[in-house]
C-alpha cells in the first residue's frame, strides 16, 4: 500500500517515514486521510505523538520498565534552537509536538525528549538508552555531555574535541552551539528554562562530633587527649543546607578521612559514606589522629573539609619507679606507714618517647596485698611522691604495698613491691624461767647472787626486744616465840 505524498521529500518528513510507513500499512482509516489535501501539517502533529510515545514506552523499559514522574526540581525547557546551515528547528516547547526536556535544579542535568525537524526525537537523558548523556551543566553553567537522536546520530555538547559551547545562565536562558555530525551546528539562544534556579552553595559540616572509647562504648573523649582505645567511635548529627532561591537539596553523605596527616582533603584521602558515624581502626601506637570530614548536598556541593577531632594513640606502658621506701622500715605496733617513692631523676617512673610519642607519666596508683578492704583494689592516680595509709596493715606479720604508674592514655606499668610489718598484739609471757643455783626455802643460796634464764615466749611477732629483767627478792617471815 502506497502512501506518498510531496511532502514526503523534506527533511522534517524523512525523520518520520518508518513511523508513517508502519500506520500506512497497519490501519487503512489512516491511509485513506491520509491523502486529504489540506493534512500536511496535521499529519506531522500525528506522526511526531505517535513516535515519542513509542520512544516512551521503549525508554520505560530501558530504564527498569517504568515512567517516573519529573520531580519537583525538574524545570520544563521552552523555544527552538535552530540548525545553523537549513534554518530547522529543535522544538522544546512542549505544545509544539509534546517536547518534554527539562533541567533539574540540583542535579543540572537535561533529561526528556524534544523534535527536530531534521532528526526528529532527541533524548537528552543518559542511562542505557544513552550512554554518552545525559547533557548536563557544571555550576558556571556549561553544558557537556550528549544528546541523542533516535533515528541515528548525536547532538555533542561537549568543549573537547567540538568546540562546543553551550552554556545555561542564572535566570534560565541559554546561550551558544552544539555540534550535530549530521547537521552541523546548532544554535541554543532561542531555548530557556523559566525557573531554573541551580542548588550552587554548599551545606555546612557538621558543628561538633561526639566520641566513646569504642562503637557503643560509654566512655567519652575530649579532642587533643591520649588514649589506649583501639577502635574509638564518633557521630555527628545532620548539618543545615543552602541554597539561593529554591529549597535546599539536603545532605547526600559525608567524605571522611581518619589518619595522620592534619591537612588531608577527604574527598580524595578518604571515603565517602552516608551514615552519621565512623569508627577507626588499625591504629599505630605513638600517633595522633585527625577526624577530617567534608559534607556533601545532592547538588553535588562539598563544602571544606575540617577537623571535628583530634585522637592521639598512645599503647605504651611507662616504666615503674625503682625506689620505693617505707616508714618505719621494722616492726610496729602502730598501723600507720608511710610509703615513699622517687618522682624524679634516674630512679622515677618515665614514659618513652615523651612528649612525641609517649603519653607521658599522668601518675601513681598503689594497693597492698589485702584481699578485701580500702586498700584491696587500685586507688585514684595521685601525682606526688608519698602516701601516709592508716590501718595500712591487713595482717599480723609482714605485709606488701604495690605501686604502679600510670601514663596520659591510660597505660600502666608493671608494679613494684615493698614489705611494711605489723605487730599489734603483746607478746607472750617468756617460757621455761630458772634461776641458778636452784634454792628453796629449807636450803638457801649461801650467797646473795643468782643466774636466770628463760625460753622465748609461745606468741609474738617479728623479734623479741631483750631490754631488761625485772626481779624481786623474797623475804620468808619467821614469827618471834
Amino acid at each position: 500500500m502506497e502512501c506518498l505524498h510531496p511532502h514526503h521529500s523534506s527533511a522534517r518528513f524523512r525523520s518520520l517515514r518508518r513511523s508513517h510507513d508502519f500506520l500506512c500499512r497497519r490501519f487503512p482509516a489512516y491511509h485513506r486521510w491520509h491523502h486529504h489535501p489540506h493534512h500536511q501539517r496535521v499529519h506531522l502533529i500525528v506522526l511526531a505523538t505517535y513516535t515519542l510515545a513509542v520512544v516512551v514506552l521503549v525508554s520505560g523499559v530501558l530504564l527498569g520498565g517504568r515512567i517516573s514522574r519529573a520531580s519537583s526540581s525538574a524545570i520544563t525547557l521552552t523555544g527552538s534552537a535552530s540548525v545553523s546551515n537549513t534554518g530547522a528547528s529543535l522544538t522544546f516547547t512542549p505544545a509544539s509536538y509534546n517536547s518534554n526536556v527539562t533541567i533539574d535544579n540540583y542535579t543540572r542535568q537535561l533529561s526528556g525528549y524534544a523534535w527536530s525537524d531534521d532528526l526528529g526525537w532527541i533524548y537528552f537523558g543518559g542511562g542505557n538508552s544513552n550512554p554518552a548523556g545525559p547533557v548536563l551543566a557544571d555550576k558556571t553553567g556549561k553544558l557537556s555531555g550528549q544528546a541523542l537522536a533516535l533515528n541515528g546520530g548525536a547532538l555533542d555538547f561537549n568543549a573537547s574535541p567540538t568546540g562546543a559551547n553551550v552554556s545555561i545562565d542564572s535566570n534560565g536562558n541559554f546561550s551558544g552551539y552544539a555540534w550535530s555530525t549530521d547537521l552541523g551546528w546548532v544554535n541554543f539562544s532561542g531555548v530557556s528554562a523559566a525557573g531554573y534556579h541551580p542548588d550552587l552553595l554548599p551545606p555546612d559540616n557538621p558543628a561538633t562530633v561526639s566520641a566513646l572509647n569504642a562503637a557503643g562504648g560509654s566512655v567519652s573523649l575530649t579532642s587533643g587527649s591520649w588514649y589506649n582505645y583501639p577502635a574509638p567511635a564518633f557521630s555527628w548529627s545532620v548539618p543545615a543546607d543552602y541554597a539561593d532561591t529554591i529549597t535546599p537539596s539536603g545532605i547526600a553523605g559525608y567524605y571522611v578521612y581518619f589518619g595522620t596527616d592534619n591537612t588531608a582533603d577527604p574527598f580524595t584521602a578518604g571515603s565517602y559514606q552516608t551514615g552519621l558515624s565512623y569508627t577507626a581502626g588499625s591504629l599505630t601506637g605513638g600517633s595522633t589522629y585527625y577526624l577530617r570530614l567534608s559534607t556533601l548536598d545532592n547538588a553535588g556541593n562539598r563544602q571544606t573539609a575540617v577537623t571535628l577531632f583530634t585522637y592521639k594513640y598512645d599503647t605504651a606502658a611507662p616504666s615503674a619507679p625503682t625506689l620505693l621506701t617505707v616508714s618505719p622500715s621494722g616492726y610496729s605496733a602502730t598501723n600507720n606507714f608511710t610509703f615513699l617513692w622517687a618522682t624524679s631523676g634516674s630512679s622515677a617512673a618515665s614514659d618513652s618517647g615523651t612528649p612525641t610519642v609517649g603519653s607521658g607519666v599522668a601518675g601513681y596508683q598503689y594497693k597492698t596485698g589485702a584481699s578485701s578492704g580500702a586498700y584491696s583494689g587500685w586507688s585514684a592516680t595521685v601525682t606526688n611522691g608519698s602516701v601516709t595509709l592508716s590501718q595500712a596493715a591487713y595482717q599480723e606479720g609482714a605485709n606488701t604495698f604495690y605501686l604502679r604508674s600510670v601514663d596520659n592514655a591510660g597505660n600502666f606499668s608493671d608494679p613494684i613491691s615493698t614489705t611494711f610489718y605489723y605487730a599489734g598484739t603483746a607478746p607472750g609471757a617468756p617460757q621455761n624461767l630458772k634461776a641458778t643455783p636452784t634454792t628453796s626455802e629449807n636450803q638457801p643460796a649461801a650467797s646473795n647472787s643468782f643466774a636466770f634464764s628463760w625460753d622465748l615466749p609461745a606468741t609474738y611477732n617479728g623479734g623479741v626486744k631483750q631490754s631488761g629483767l625485772t626481779h624481786f627478792l623474797h623475804f620468808p617471815y619467821h614469827s618471834a616465840t
